[in-house]
């Protein structure tokens, strides 16, 4: 076989794995909502905390466990809470629509549609 067929084979490799190392960290991230975990949660979360504490194999399936059990109660909470926040949220609005001129109050409204179409858990539509 010529050399340049294994060059260019070893380097579209090389470009396959770079793409399905960004494709899986994108996906990986996206159970964060688009976030990156902060605080405790990243402390927990984040990937690069087992590399830098060198876990071992079993350690690394610990850690992934109790994470993983973390992440979905936290999870639950925030489904359980998220209606108490929204309703908290409707009646801010609704008490700064009271103040605002008819023009206002419609960029007011523009403007929380495009923040919520922003935020990929935006579980309901802008009233």
């Amino acid at each position: 076989m010529e050399r340049w067929k294994v060059v260019a084979g070893m380097a579209l490799l090389v470009v396959f794995g770079f793409l399905c190392g960004a494709v899986a960290t994108t996906l990986w991230w996206r159970q964060f909502d688009g976030h990156r975990p902060h605080g405790a949660l990243g402390a927990l979360m984040a990937p690069e905390v087992a590399e830098r504490l060198a876990l071992e194999p079993r350690q690394r399936e610990v850690f992934q466990v109790v994470a993983g059990e973390a992440r979905g109660r936290l999870l639950a909470l925030r489904q359980e809470f998220r209606p108490r926040a929204d309703a908290i949220l409707d009646g801010a609005f609704g008490r700064l629509e009271a103040v605002l001129k008819p023009e206002q109050r419609e960029q007011l409204r523009a403007i929380r549609k495009e923040h919520e179409r922003a935020d990929p858990n935006s579980p309901r539509p802008t009233p």
